[in-house]
C-alpha cells in the first residue's frame, strides 16, 4: 500500500470521522500519519549522517 502525504483531504477525513464520532477510525489515521511522520525522519536522519560521512571523507 503506497502512503500519500498527510494533505487537506486527509485533515478533512479526519473532520469528518469526528462528526461521525468513529474514534476508532481517527485513531487509525492518526497512527498512519505518525508512521509516516517516523519514515520521514528516519530517512532525513539517514540523509544527514551520509552528508556528514562524505563531508568528513573530502576533508
Amino acid at each position: 500500500m503506497e502512503r500519500q502525504p498527510l494533505a487537506l483531504e486527509s485533515v478533512e477525513e479526519v473532520a469528518a470521522c469526528l462528526e461521525k464520532e468513529d474514534k476508532l477510525k481517527v485513531v487509525a489515521l492518526i497512527a498512519e500519519y505518525s508512521k509516516v511522520l517516523v519514515d520521514v525522519k528516519i530517512a532525513t536522519q539517514s540523509a544527514k549522517a551520509t552528508y556528514d560521512n562524505c563531508a568528513d571523507r573530502d576533508r
